[in-house]
């Protein structure tokens, strides 16, 4: 099986600040929730064939950290929201 950022850092404490550097490059569904991206949002986020953020590996969906962030800028110029 083949390690990724998923296997680090995703148990954040509750006093830790979450920034878009101390989340993993791939966010599950659970990382998401750190985010505020509810389990219902993301599914539908990730079945969203005109977005570029999201990649299925097997039956699991994940959110390109990176390319997420990226998309938010654009869609409501509020630059450093996160």
């Amino acid at each position: 099986m083949i390690k990724s950022d998923l296997d680090n850092k995703t148990n954040f404490s509750e006093n830790e600040k979450i920034t878009r550097d101390t989340l993993p490059l791939m966010l599950s569904s659970n990382e998401a929730k750190k985010i505020g991206i509810s389990r219902s949002m993301f599914y539908q986020l990730a079945n969203d064939q005109s977005n570029n953020f999201t990649m299925k590996i097997g039956e699991r969906v994940f959110i390109h950290r990176d390319k997420f962030f990226d998309w938010m800028d654009r869609v409501t110029s509020c630059k450093g929201f996160y």
